[in-house]
């Protein structure tokens, strides 16, 4: 990926991607023109929004100059993985994300696909969701050679694998962003969810930090939602992240 993609921006701001994970397309607009005052320009459209909005309406967010995060998590065979890949960059979406557990095939696949474009959106791998417990990978996965296997172990596997296959980077936990910024190196894209402000609720995430600790453990991005969508004065609350930040940065 080359250094002037809009993620290796040097700016506060870039380092902030906002979840627009409204109930509906109508919901996101008036939040992005509320925000409209902020420098905020990273936006994230999960699978509900691209169901109910369809591409079309990523293109636009794209046109008005928006940076788009298209994460549909795509998984399914390598074949499937690429053509679907090429379909979802039609959006001019400038990131996009697949299941790194689907394998190396899958994200080789995956990788060329979009290489082969005119203008490439970057290809990150999701690696342990953050939702998941140690106690779910446990039972799930079992004890190699005796030995639980840790959630940071297992995004270590799937980032360094995405590594090889050439991807720009992963979502991670914080928690795992130091570790596969020093496997992978620091160019290597950490994209950290779970992120929420001093005596904010988790809600279904686990593994969460503070802006000021993800990014002091590696993180390069921090995506952002339910601290934003469920504030009072969404405004007030992209204020304080950004100030969050800035204490680190």
């Amino acid at each position: 990926m080359s250094s002037s993609h809009p993620l290796y921006r040097p700016t506060l701001a870039d380092r902030l991607i906002l979840a627009l994970d409204t109930p509906t397309q109508a919901a996101a607009e008036r939040l992005l023109e509320q925000l409209k005052p902020t420098p905020l320009r990273h936006v994230k459209v999960g699978l509900s929004l691209v169901y109910q909005a369809g591409l079309p309406w990523v293109a636009t967010l794209v046109k008005e100059g928006f940076h788009v995060f298209l994460d549909v998590k795509v998984h399914d065979i390598p074949n499937t993985v690429a053509r679907t890949l090429a379909v979802l960059a039609g959006s001019g979406a400038q990131l996009m994300n697949v299941h790194a557990s689907g394998g190396p095939a899958m994200l080789a696949a995956a990788q060329q696909a979009l290489t082969a474009l005119p203008a490439p959106p970057a290809l990150i791998a999701v690696t342990v969701l953050t939702s998941l417990e140690q106690a779910f990978i446990t039972e799930v996965l079992g004890h190699p050679e005796g030995t639980p296997l840790t959630p940071k172990a297992l995004a270590l596997q799937w980032a360094a694998m995405a590594k090889a296959q050439g991807l720009a980077g992963v979502v991670c936990s914080a928690q795992e962003a130091a570790a596969i910024a020093e496997a992978c190196g620091d160019a290597f894209l950490r994209i950290t969810p779970g992120i929420r402000l001093p005596q904010q609720a988790l809600g279904d995430q686990q593994r969460v930090l503070t802006p000021q600790e993800a990014l002091r453990q590696g993180a390069t991005h921090l995506v952002v939602g339910r601290p934003v969508l469920q504030a009072p004065q969404p405004m007030q609350a992209v204020d304080a992240l950004l100030q969050a930040m800035a204490e680190v940065l």
